[in-house]
């Protein structure tokens, strides 16, 4: 018998004028991992959504019920890589 895992799906609230965003999202290309985009700028129900988890700023990554913030992605205004990895392999 098979074991089924499930994934869980990882979104990636941004927003279009954002160079943090970009760097984030460039970063996840080259680890080859998928997210979906939520572009709060451009999409109400993106904003609604984020809103609702209470974010104020992008980016942010959220996977089930954990966040990483733009205060965890680039504390200290750097990115921070090994912690955007480590959220995409666990």
């Amino acid at each position: 018998m098979r074991r089924r895992t499930m994934s869980i799906e990882i979104e990636l609230f941004k927003t279009s004028e954002c160079p943090k965003c970009e760097k984030v999202l460039k970063l996840i290309k080259q680890i080859g991992a998928e997210c979906t985009i939520r572009n709060i700028s451009e999409d109400p129900e993106a904003e609604t959504d984020a809103l609702m988890l209470n974010i104020f700023s992008a980016p942010a990554l959220k996977k089930g019920d954990t966040l990483l913030r733009v205060k965890d992605i680039f504390p200290g205004g750097t990115l921070d890589e090994k912690k955007v990895k480590e959220f995409f392999s666990k």
